[in-house]
């Protein structure tokens, strides 16, 4: 090969190659993200997983992720995800965990964000989760909470990010 020759690089650039990086710099500028909040309480019943019901929707990027009155945020594109999830139980001088859990399709995700209850007269019990995951489009994320108090507390806040960190 002379200095002359030119050597076209391969791959060849395809037709939609222009589609493919307008779709990724738009991502790049308004990447998936959710944030959802339980504004009124919710009853959480002793020793069960409970999925949260959002009520209020604070950001959704792309429009899809979130319908009000749910428990599911929808992935819309595949990538790496971070889940943060906080509860925030009612006062209850009972101690017991308290725990947050995650679901991706209905399966539990192995790591739980457990906490002991304060017992104080003035305190609540608020807990956080921060989650990695890999998610494909139209996969399903579920907050779910825990408490063992021997009845039923109500949750006074639970909100929920969701937002892609690559993909």
């Amino acid at each position: 090969m002379g200095l002359s020759t030119i050597v076209r690089p391969s791959p060849s650039i395809t037709s939609d190659w222009g589609d493919k990086v307008t779709n990724r710099l738009n991502l790049l500028s308004s990447p998936p993200l959710c944030r959802v909040r339980r504004a009124a309480a919710q009853s959480i019943p002793n020793a069960t997983f409970t999925s949260v019901s959002f009520d209020t929707e604070h950001v959704d990027t792309t429009g899809s992720m979130f319908t009000p009155t749910s428990t599911n945020i929808t992935i819309p594109s595949a990538g790496e995800y971070m889940l943060i999830g906080l509860a925030d139980f009612v006062l209850n001088t009972t101690p017991s965990a308290r725990i947050i859990d995650w679901q991706q399709n209905g399966v539990n995700l192995t790591e739980q964000a457990e906490y002991p209850a304060i017992v104080t007269s003035t305190d609540r019990t608020a807990i956080q989760s921060v989650r990695h995951i890999t998610a494909l489009a139209g996969d399903v994320i579920q907050m779910q909470v825990f408490q063992r108090t021997g009845v039923s507390i109500n949750l006074q806040l639970g909100m929920a990010s969701v937002y892609l960190l690559s993909n």
